[in-house]
């Protein structure tokens, strides 16, 4: 926990990502990066503490407005956002899965963190053949259900 204290979101910013802490990221949506689509931050759903108002700011949408262009898995290896992406999301889906016993089984098979920096955005593909054919669980990571409404995260 965070035993420090508190006087400002920019106390609390190294917290953000942790996915025991969504009360900071409604508090301190901007610091945490909610209204950013390249932070770091992977938690950005309601549920996570993200105000729904920070994907629909112009500012985030603004963020959109680039080239269309997937990076290599060996660069994303390498890239910050990516690896705090990573993390956070299969530490989420930890605690979420095992509401879905046959998609915790699929899941154990397998290392997350790893299928992630192996695939980099060829992750999107193998998610959804995860997801369907072993679980039965309807997923899209390009718009952020990464277990159906359960696990919902940056795109």
């Amino acid at each position: 926990g965070y035993s420090g204290s508190i006087t400002s979101c920019s106390d609390v910013a190294p917290h953000c990502s942790d996915v025991s802490f969504p009360l900071l990221r409604t508090l301190c949506p901007e610091t945490c990066g909610c209204d950013d689509p390249f932070s770091p931050l992977a938690l950005t759903g309601p549920g996570d503490g993200c105000p729904k108002a920070c994907i629909a700011s112009e500012k985030y949408t603004a963020a959109l407005d680039v080239d269309c262009l997937d990076k290599q898995a060996s660069v994303l290896r390498e890239d910050y956002a990516w690896q705090s992406l990573t993390k956070q999301v299969c530490r989420k889906l930890d605690s979420v899965a095992e509401s879905f016993p046959n998609f915790k089984e699929a899941l154990n098979q397998y290392n997350c963190t790893q299928l992630f920096l192996q695939f980099g955005c060829g992750i999107v593909g193998l998610w959804s053949v995860l997801g369907q054919s072993i679980a039965m669980i309807s997923t899209d990571i390009c718009s952020g259900q990464y277990i159906g409404d359960t696990l919902e995260a940056k795109p």
